[in-house]
């Protein structure tokens, strides 16, 4: 029987990563609708566009602050009334993700795995992992040589319910057979931005968040058309009773 620790981990790992994918995937819209308002404000009311040509940051030529900062400055004027003052964490949240994320080359994984298909959320996968997690113990996948993965494949705002696809994945020898409960495959390597992440699963989405909103825009990538994954090397936990663990955030990129 897995240890409680392990289990609480695992559901909770993956849980996250779906609500992360939702999350990024609304940001991106969002984003899209306000830079059209700031275009037809700029007195350039054609298409969109492209969110990776968009100059978010930084004062250089073409970008939007000297638009956001007009109204700042005339509601001040008039003496409107104003919110609670909010502090401007950007420029610390960029700093942040630009010293915790490396670009690197990744090996590809050969995996024995377990697939879950139906509609993400706190039921199904952690169902998967607890009964992956079984199935480990009985063939002596154990810490710390043991490395686990878990993959999703779609969108879950445009894949129906019923086809949402999520691997539990473990990386297992090139000659490994496989049973009636797994099946082998090989998951891509490559290039891939990689953000090392040590925190609660609470703590998994905002550092998601913070690598595509703050890092990826000021990088010289994109990202490609590869799963994302989160990978665990070994025994995950720092600090069982905390529920602190650690793992690689791994986006897979391409060159602008």
């Amino acid at each position: 029987m897995l240890p409680v620790s392990v289990v609480l981990l695992l559901s909770a790992a993956v849980i996250e990563l779906p609500l992360a994918v939702l999350a990024l995937i609304g940001a991106r819209r969002l984003l899209r609708l306000t830079v059209g308002r700031l275009e037809l404000l700029a007195g350039s009311p054609g298409p969109v566009p492209s969110f990776w040509q968009v100059p978010l940051f930084g004062d250089c030529p073409g970008s939007y602050r000297s638009l956001l900062r007009k109204p700042r400055k005339q509601l001040r004027k008039t003496g409107k009334a104003r919110g609670p003052r909010r502090v401007d964490t950007a420029r610390t949240t960029a700093k942040e993700a630009t010293m915790s994320v490396n670009v690197r080359e990744q090996p590809p994984f050969h995996v024995a795995y377990m697939r879950y298909t139906g509609p993400p959320g706190p039921d199904g996968i952690p169902q998967l992992w607890e009964k992956f997690g079984r199935w480990l113990e009985a063939h002596g996948f154990r810490p710390p040589g043991r490395t686990t993965i878990g993959v999703t494949y779609d969108d879950p705002t445009v894949t129906a319910p019923e086809k949402y696809r999520y691997d539990a994945c473990v990386v297992v020898p090139p000659d490994f057979q496989p049973d009636r409960l797994v099946n082998v495959m090989d998951i891509p390597g490559g290039t891939y931005a990689i953000a090392p992440f040590e925190g609660t699963a609470r703590d998994i989405l905002p550092v998601w968040m913070r690598v595509f909103a703050s890092w990826l825009p000021g990088s010289d990538y994109q990202p490609d058309d590869r799963p994302c994954y989160e990978l665990y090397r070994g025994d995950p936990m720092v600090d069982p009773k905390a529920g602190v663990f650690r793992c690689d955030l791994c986006l897979p990129v391409r060159a602008l």
